[in-house]
């Protein structure tokens, strides 16, 4: 931010404080609340809420816009929009209750909506605004509607939840109690009950051991590990790691901010003496300096997810921390060591569900138990994961968030069993074991839709879907298992507790919406195949993304950075010769190395010095003494006298004159050769210089010391790296760079092209293209296949688990179909935000909205079924069916929606995108289901509800 804008940003803030004071000073006057309260921050705001009928808590709702507020901190812009949002909308809040408080009309109370400062200013300042005083929460409270004075107000509101209570009692003792279950259930329930404090200890002593078992799990942060054996990636990938993972060096990027000339220079020193750099590229040409940033291009010893690059990454950002210097990096290996998720995004994650547990229970304490529960089945599910060959970075992140958000309404369902049970006049004990026994088939058939959801992700070909499939089922069977076991006995022993802490829950009514619904229940079919069709054409035309960086800052500034390997096998190593000199010419390819256009093509002596630093050697000879040693190269085969003769006859002179003559000799016999006709490679003048000179016996003692002798080498070294890096014991690789995005038309196209060229090479054996590129072109080709087969199976799945429950074949039709179309509706909404879909959000949503949220609408149909069943009619029984499924669909849809969004938003990118699009669908399908589905219900009655 520039000084301009945080100078502008400064008045504003301050005008807008300005006439916030002057609207609180009128306003306290026309209440009769001292005025100097006005001038408080914060407290002021809370006092002016309270006379408006609204909780002084809602001053909270501001914190949000003045951490943004603070000239200069730099805020990122989706949470700088969202505190302005927040802020507007707690505006337009008070000024409706304001207009509301003061009497005014409804067309006044609707400009509150869209000038809510100037309508607080006029209603504060205006002669014609008359206060009633029963929105002043100081004296007055409301209640039910109805204001209550506020020193009765507590006495009244533990009237209403007696008689809400009484009400509920009423209503449960009204309804048939079921008959008890018999048999190896009522056995296994009593024995939970009965020992439930000896199963607590048994799984928090296995919950200790599982957590020891979590820290040695095998963590993979190589996705490519992941493509079908059978693919081209992975046998290149094979190939490679078995040849040269002993000089492997993956690249990475780092764009550092703010250095001057000298500060680059040294910061390039720095970094190429780092533990675990192979080289680093860096000049003062515009490739690597632009503006005020400045870009090292290194190369990091080692496979993208090795210690070295972790080490590198955590050394590089602890440094210019210090410095205060802000960098951004790049490459597949920023890529494997980028951070999935932060232990204090949890956190948050935890306390956003915690805070719609506590509003919709019952309890204050009583979600606290919930994630207790589910907390203790998350660790084992960790700890279980040694026992898997690997866990790939993203499934061990995100899967405890999600285990928790998925398994939720399981550990409400027992509670509120328990609940009715006590209701009914059940002790304690008693009641646990009838809630355990009765709610243990709808719990597990709940249960079942997600999982068959998960375990679909098995048939993925591309085997990261088998890992999270494996690892969220497994995670929701152990929390079965700890709502079984664990949740009972937390239950049982705060029982009293919770009893204390009871509240009334937030319980809409929607008998409106009901109404509505049974209304346009004659439209609902056809809207509803509007909205389905529009989605399935809509999302056809979502491209969908197989890659994924966090590379976006750099890649805006110096364009992107894009390598490609090819690996081949020696035997055509001619042919891939030619095809790397005619690949030399083409505009796309920024650079394009092989061992026969690196070191191993024949220079000229003018040539090697810029080659040798190209390859980030330091040797620095004059251009006269390489002249001598090439022509002296050269002499070899034409039996003239040479340099290691040379030597020879400097150990064997006794005196200077001698050894005169034999220098006078070499040059003139040197010199009688043009200075072109010869041509070195690289490794042939290093080796020559090295072997034949250098190490020679005689004088090594006089030149081990030198800079000469110390840059030679570095540079021996140098080459033979190179050599190895590019020519291995059966296989060779070249490596291409390009400019192009990691995905695309242009980048596909460029694929497609190279391996049209290799293919034109008629090579015997296998060539094999590894890459980002490549690995998205090869999936592209298989995917929207893939994709369209585990949808169908995942549908099939879903609807054969709904099916056997309702004993039905319409009401699953309709639960399927509205789920898939929210499906459709994200994939579009997804596309037109982020122009594509990431291909794992796209898998994993398919499954996990279709195994997860069909669990709300089966929360609506059975209400709505048991209601018609009971026998009312089909308005009533929409209007039950909201009533009865509102709070539980509130609940979990919530806890998923918001904790998902959360991750979506402070994770790395793989993990945000997939999170951010659970988020996005639980949102919509939530919002079909209660919006939909009960017209759809009520229309299709005749088909839904079996005649007697």
């Amino acid at each position: 931010m520039t000084n301009e804008e945080i100078i502008a940003e400064t008045i504003f803030l301050v005008i807008a404080l300005i006439v916030s004071i002057i609207t609180k000073l009128f306003l306290f006057k026309k209440v009769g609340i001292k005025r100097w309260k006005a001038f408080i921050p914060i407290y002021g705001d809370a006092v002016a809420y309270k006379i408006t009928d609204m909780s002084m808590l809602w001053v909270f709702s501001q914190i949000p816009l003045m951490l943004c507020s603070i000239p200069g901190l730099k805020i990122p812009i989706w949470l700088n929009s969202a505190a302005y949002f927040i802020s507007y909308g707690v505006d337009v809040i008070f000024a409706f209750k304001l207009a509301k408080a003061f009497n005014r009309k409804t067309g006044f109370m609707v400009l509150t909506v869209l000038f809510p400062d100037i309508m607080q200013l006029i209603i504060s300042t205006s002669s014609k605004s008359k206060y009633d005083e029963h929105y002043n929460r100081y004296k007055y409270r409301k209640l039910n509607g109805k204001f209550i004075k506020a020193e009765n107000y507590k006495e009244e509101k533990e009237k209403v939840f007696i008689k809400n209570q009484e009400k509920l009692k009423k209503e449960i003792m009204s309804e048939p109690e079921l008959p008890e279950k018999t048999g190896i259930l009522k056995k296994l329930t009593d024995f939970i009950v009965e020992k439930h404090k000896l199963i607590l200890v048994i799984v928090i002593i296995l919950v200790a051991g599982c957590g020891i078992l979590a820290t040695k799990v095998n963590i993979n942060r190589d996705l490519t590990k992941y493509m079908p054996a059978s693919s081209e990636t992975s046998k290149g990938l094979n190939i490679m790691y078995d040849e040269f993972e002993e000089v492997l060096a993956m690249p990475l990027s780092i764009m550092i901010n703010d250095l001057s000339d000298e500060e680059k220079e040294v910061e390039k020193d720095y970094i190429k003496n780092l533990e675990g750099v192979a080289s680093i590229s860096y000049n003062k040409s515009e490739e690597y300096n632009k503006d005020n940033h400045t870009l090292f291009e290194l190369t990091i010893s080692g496979k993208s997810d090795s210690e070295n690059g972790k080490n590198v990454i955590k050394t590089l950002q602890e440094h210019y921390k210090e410095k205060g210097k802000t960098i951004s990096l790049r490459g597949e290996v920023a890529t494997a060591n980028a951070p999935v998720l932060p232990l204090w995004v949890i956190a948050i994650a935890v306390t956003c569900a915690l805070i719609i547990l506590i509003i919709m229970s019952n309890s204050y304490v009583e979600p606290v138990m919930y994630l207790i529960a589910i907390g203790l089945a998350v660790a084992i599910n960790m700890g279980t994961n040694f026992f898997l060959p690997s866990v790939s970075q993203i499934t061990n992140s995100i899967t405890s968030v999600l285990q928790l958000a998925l398994s939720m309404d399981y550990s409400i369902m027992l509670a509120t069993e328990f609940h009715r049970e006590k209701i009914r006049g059940k002790s304690k004990i008693p009641a646990m074991k009838s809630a355990l026994s009765r709610s243990f088939t709808a719990i597990c058939a709940s249960s079942v839709t997600t999982i068959v959801g998960m375990l679909v992700l098995v048939l993925m070909s591309f085997t990261i879907g088998r890992d999270l499939g494996i690892v969220l089922a497994k995670g929701v069977l152990l929390c079965l298992f700890s709502i079984f076991t664990v949740l009972p006995a937390l239950l049982l022993i705060f029982d009293r507790l919770i009893e204390k802490t009871k509240k009334n829950p937030f319980e809409p009514k929607l008998d409106f919406l009901g109404n509505i619904s049974f209304k346009i229940r004659k439209f609902s079919i056809p809207l509803f195949l509007l909205i389905m069709g529009g989605a399935f054409v809509a999302q056809l035309s979502v491209g969908n993304l197989f890659t994924n960086t966090d590379s976006e800052s750099i890649d805006k500034v110096f364009g992107p950075y894009n390598q490609t390997a090819i690996i081949y096998n020696l035997d055509d190593h001619e042919k891939i010769s030619k095809f790397c000199k005619e690949q030399g010419n083409n505009k796309q390819i920024t650079q394009i190395i092989c061992y026969d256009n690196t070191i191993n093509e024949p220079l000229s002596s003018n040539e090697i010095i810029k080659k040798l630093t190209n390859l980030g050697s330091e040797i620095n000879i004059d251009e006269e003494i390489i002249d001598i040693i090439y022509r002296s190269k050269y002499a070899l085969t034409n039996n003239k006298l040479t340099i290691k003769q040379l030597i020879d006859k400097f150990i064997e002179s006794s005196n200077e004159e001698e050894f005169d003559k034999t220098i006078d000799s070499l040059i003139s016999s040197i010199n009688s050769y043009p200075k072109d006709d010869f041509k070195l490679t690289i490794e042939e003048f290093v080796n020559f210089l090295y072997d034949s000179i250098i190490n020679d016996e005689r004088i090594k003692s006089l030149t081990e010391d030198t800079s000469l002798y110390i840059k030679l080498n570095s540079a021996k070294k140098t080459i033979d790296n190179a050599k190895n890096q590019l020519i291995g014991s059966k296989h060779g690789r070249v490596i291409i760079r390009t400019k192009l995005p990691a995905e695309g038309n242009e980048t596909m196209d460029f694929i497609k092209n190279i391996k049209n060229e290799l293919d034109n090479l008629n090579i015997k054996d296998d060539v094999y293209m590894v890459g980002n590129s490549s690995m998205a072109y090869e999936m592209s080709k298989s995917f929207d296949t893939e994709s369209m087969i585990i949808s169908i199976i995942t549908i099939i799945a879903i609807y054969i688990v709904v099916a056997i429950s309702f004993k039905s074949w319409s009401i699953p039709l309709i639960l399927v179909t509205i789920i898939q179309t929210a499906v459709w509706i994200t994939m579009t909404i997804t596309g037109i935000t982020d122009g594509n879909i990431y291909f794992l959000s796209l898998i994993i949503v398919q499954s996990l909205l279709m195994g997860a949220t069909i669990d709300y609408a089966i929360m609506f149909s059975e209400q709505y079924v048991a209601a018609r069943n009971n026998g009312l009619n089909v308005q009533k029984s929409v209007i039950r069916g909201y009533n009865k499924s509102i709070q539980a669909i509130l609940t979990s849809a919530g806890v998923l929606t918001i904790v998902t969004a959360i991750v979506g938003n402070f994770a790395s990118s793989t993990a945000a995108k997939i999170c951010k699009a659970i988020s996005d669908g639980t949102f919509f399908s939530t919002l079909l289901i209660l919006l939909l589905l009960p017209a759809l219900m009520a229309a299709c009655d005749r088909f839904v509800i079996k005649k007697k």
